[in-house]
């Protein structure tokens, strides 16, 4: 899984538990969460690392550019899923599911 696919995964998670935007602090806590191994500061595992959150969501192949989250009030942290992003998110936790479900994973 790739790290746009984690960083679309754990929005997803975290709009269907609050139905509002998101912050980005709060998206770098849910996606190292889940991925500890990928999201973490380099000489410190334990704590989230939120300059490589940012760096993934803006780079030019990131789930922003690539039209599957959006800053839905510019200048402001906040983030949300399009509808193409919704779609993968829930085939990114279908996926997950599925791969937990036969062992695979």
């Amino acid at each position: 899984m790739t790290r746009t696919d984690q960083l679309i995964l754990a929005l997803g998670r975290l709009e269907r538990r609050t139905r509002r935007y998101v912050e980005t602090a709060t998206l770098t806590v849910e996606v190292f969460r889940v991925f500890p191994d990928t999201w973490a500061l380099r000489h410190f595992p334990e704590y989230p690392d939120n300059n490589k959150v940012m760096a993934t969501l803006c780079h030019k192949g990131g789930p922003i550019r690539r039209g599957l989250m959006r800053r839905p009030l510019p200048g402001i942290s906040l983030l949300e899923l399009t509808p193409l992003g919704k779609t993968m998110a829930k085939q990114l936790e279908e996926q997950l599911n599925g791969e937990k479900l036969d062992g695979s994973t």
